[in-house]
């Protein structure tokens, strides 16, 4: 929050009082129903997968990727 708040020139509370405001609940619980709502997006589209290999440092029994 600190950094959004250095990059739009407003205090973290004037951000947070917005955000609750016009969501009805706090940035970071924003935040995290928009990342929930991306991930479901990506599940159901079946693009999870490819999306989780670029992320994850997954490896097979051999220990490659």
């Amino acid at each position: 929050m600190a950094d959004l708040a250095a990059l739009t020139g407003f205090s973290a509370g004037h951000l947070n009082r917005g955000c609750r405001q016009y969501y009805g609940r706090q940035a970071m619980k924003q935040l995290a129903l928009l990342r929930l709502e991306h991930a479901a997006q990506l599940l159901r589209r079946g693009a999870m997968d490819d999306h989780l290999q670029k992320r994850l440092p997954l490896t097979d029994k051999t220990g490659r990727r």
